[in-house]
C-alpha cells in the first residue's frame, strides 16, 4: 500500500524535468489528460495517470471542506469536484438519497441536494437554545419563564408549566414518499434520551409539530425544572 497519495495536475515545466526520466512519459497537458479522461496523481514520488472515474470515487470519500480545497488545485480538479457523478456517489453512500425508494425522482442538482439534506438533516432549528428562543414559539411561559442555560447549551424550565413548539409544513415531501419520522430528545440531569419513531401514519399528513412541556415539581424559585437539549426530528427511510 502507498504511504501517501497526493493529487495534483498543474506541474510546472521545472517540476516535470525534475521527475525521473522513466516517468516523463506519464506527463501531458491538462487538455490532453482531460481528453483521455485521466488525471495525474503522485504516489510515493511517482506520477501516474488514473482514470477520472477512479479519481471521482476517491474524492467522494472526502468531507465537503476538503473537497472545496481540492477544487482549487486546478481547473480539471474543479470540474471533477463539481461533477454530478461525485455528489451522486456521496448522496447514495451516506443515505441522503435512497434509490429504491426515491427513484425515478432524481435531484436536478446533486451537489445542492447533498448540502441541503432535505431528508437526513435535523428539521428542528435551534434545538438546544444556542440562539435563545429563535424559531421557537412559546406557548406557556409561567413563573420565572423559560431560560436558555449555558451547559452545552440546554433550555431550562421552572416551577410553573413552560411549553414551546416548532411546526414544519412540507406537504409535498410528506405525501410523495413513505418514511419514518424519528423524534429523539436528550432529557438532562443524568441525560437520558427520550425518542419515538412515527410510522404507518398514512397519507394526508400536512405538517409536523414538535412540542415539549415541563415544570419543577417542588415549586422552588429559579430554574430547577427539567433541562432539555438536542431536540431532533429526522426523516428516515430505514434499511429495508
Amino acid at each position: 500500500m502507498p504511504k501517501n497519495i497526493m493529487m495534483g495536475i498543474n506541474a510546472s515545466r521545472k517540476e516535470r524535468n525534475a521527475v525521473r526520466k522513466d516517468n516523463l512519459e506519464d506527463f501531458g497537458d491538462d487538455e490532453c489528460l482531460q481528453a483521455r479522461g485521466q488525471t495525474m496523481v503522485e504516489i510515493n514520488g511517482r506520477f501516474v495517470n488514473i482514470p477520472e472515474e477512479i479519481v471521482i470515487v476517491i474524492l467522494s470519500f472526502l468531507p465537503v471542506k476538503d473537497l472545496e480545497k481540492c477544487a482549487r488545485v486546478s481547473p480539471l480538479f474543479g470540474t471533477l469536484v463539481n461533477s454530478s457523478s461525485l455528489w451522486k456517489l456521496k448522496c447514495e453512500r451516506e443515505g441522503k438519497y435512497v434509490r429504491k425508494i426515491m427513484a425515478p425522482c432524481y435531484p436536478s442538482d446533486w451537489r445542492k441536494f447533498y448540502l441541503k439534506e432535505p431528508f437526513s438533516r435535523n428539521l428542528i432549528k435551534n434545538p438546544s437554545g444556542n440562539d435563545n428562543f429563535k424559531h421557537w414559539k412559546k406557548l406557556q411561559d409561567g413563573g420565572d419563564k423559560w431560560y436558555a442555560a449555558d451547559l452545552t447549551v440546554a433550555i431550562c424550565t421552572i416551577w410553573k408549566w413552560c411549553c414551546k413548539n416548532q411546526e414544519r409544513r412540507e406537504k409535498d415531501v410528506i405525501d410523495s414518499f413513505e418514511y419514518e419520522e424519528q423524534t429523539p430528545q436528550w432529557a438532562p440531569n443524568d441525560w437520558k434520551e427520550i425518542s419515538h419513531v412515527f410510522k404507518d401514519y398514512g397519507p394526508g399528513l400536512r405538517f409536523i409539530s414538535f412540542t415539549h412541556k415541563s415544570k419543577d415539581t417542588l415549586f422552588w424559585a429559579g430554574h430547577y425544572g427539567a433541562k432539555m437539549a438536542g431536540s431532533y426530528v429526522k426523516v428516515s427511510f430505514g434499511e429495508d
